[in-house]
């Protein structure tokens, strides 16, 4: 590490108020890389949280905060423990070379034991340090996403008639957006997102208790569908105040009816939350990769209007044995 790079680890070495200050000044900066997302997943207990910081001349340059998975018990638990980077570094404009290296060395050093893999998901472009990235050992991997630029949208220009016919069709049928949810509508919303994602997704969730205290925070915006009262569809979106707002978590149950389309229902109303609350831009986190045939999530989204983006992931395998096992052993158990 650079002589005058200093690395600091936790939210009281690295200094809220300076962390705060370099959220305001990056141009880089998304909601899991804040303060505010670090502190609450830390307070809530539901995941680990890593975070390192890294000051040149005594000026912050840069912060990493990843959160800690693993899933089940042993041997899962070992084979899946990973660490995500969602939205990739928050540095500094004026960033050097030697600081963001730095930055990287550090957190891969001191997730190598206990993580079978680090992951950085970009939300914006890294693309002129990724020479840097590649030095560090990290790995480019193509990704797709959507990004909707709401200082210009226009949902009769932008929206394709599939989705408008859709919107029309639910309103008629008795569907409505509602952006206050009771406690009995978020465990609602959480069924219907924890049945998409053990039959298609194949992911594990965060618990029903994650998701409850994470909608009580201001950050946090739980949009759902409802059809006479019941929770058809939702997202679960968070941004803060002036930043983009990210659609985190997103379902509905098809089940539930013809003509009802609460996916778009949902979706369409967390745009038109962001809209109105001021949010320059929606980003869906995520439309999958270059070469996956027919994506059907990719499909979808790309109805709102938006902008096909390719920012990629970096991925650092840590422990290559383990990691080669729990994709066969992840595989075959699901």
């Amino acid at each position: 590490m650079n002589s005058e790079c200093r690395i600091l680890h936790g939210i009281s070495e690295i200094g809220r108020v300076r962390w705060l200050s370099l959220q305001s000044a990056s141009p880089l900066a998304s909601f899991f890389q804040s303060v505010e997302a670090c502190e609450f997943f830390s307070r809530c207990g539901a995941m680990g949280t890593y975070v390192v910081g890294v000051e040149r001349h005594g000026m912050l340059k840069g912060v990493i905060v990843a959160m800690l998975y693993h899933e089940g018990r042993w041997p899962k638990s070992r084979l899946s423990a990973r660490a995500i980077v969602n939205g990739g570094p928050l540095v500094a404009p004026d960033i050097d070379d030697d600081a963001l290296r730095s930055l990287l060395l550090a957190c891969l050093h001191d997730l190598r034991r206990r993580y079978v893999y680090t992951e950085i998901r970009n939300f914006h472009d890294y693309s002129r340090w990724r020479h840097l990235f590649e030095a560090c050992g990290l790995r480019y991997e193509p990704h797709y996403n959507f990004h909707i630029d709401l200082a210009h949208y226009d949902a009769q220009k932008q929206l394709s008639s599939a989705r408008r016919y859709e919107l029309r069709r639910a309103t008629r049928e008795g569907v409505a957006v509602d952006i206050n949810p009771t406690e009995a509508d978020i465990s609602a919303f959480y069924r219907i997102l924890c049945h998409l994602y053990s039959h298609r997704v194949k992911r594990p969730l965060p618990t029903l208790q994650f998701f409850a205290a994470l909608c009580r925070q201001p950050f946090a915006h739980c949009i759902l569908g409802k059809h006479q009262g019941r929770v058809v569809g939702g997202t679960l979106c968070v941004g803060l105040p002036g930043q983009p707002l990210y659609e985190w978590y997103a379902c509905g149950d098809n089940s539930a009816g013809a003509h009802l389309y609460p996916s778009t229902v949902a979706t369409y109303g967390a745009i038109d939350y962001a809209l109105a609350h001021g949010h320059p831009l929606f980003d869906m986190m995520g439309a999958g990769s270059p070469g996956d045939g027919g994506y059907g999530v990719r499909d979808f989204k790309a109805q709102f209007g938006g902008q096909l983006v390719e920012h990629g992931r970096y991925i650092h395998v840590n422990q290559r044995l383990i990691y080669q096992a729990g994709k066969a052993y992840l595989k075959i158990m699901g």
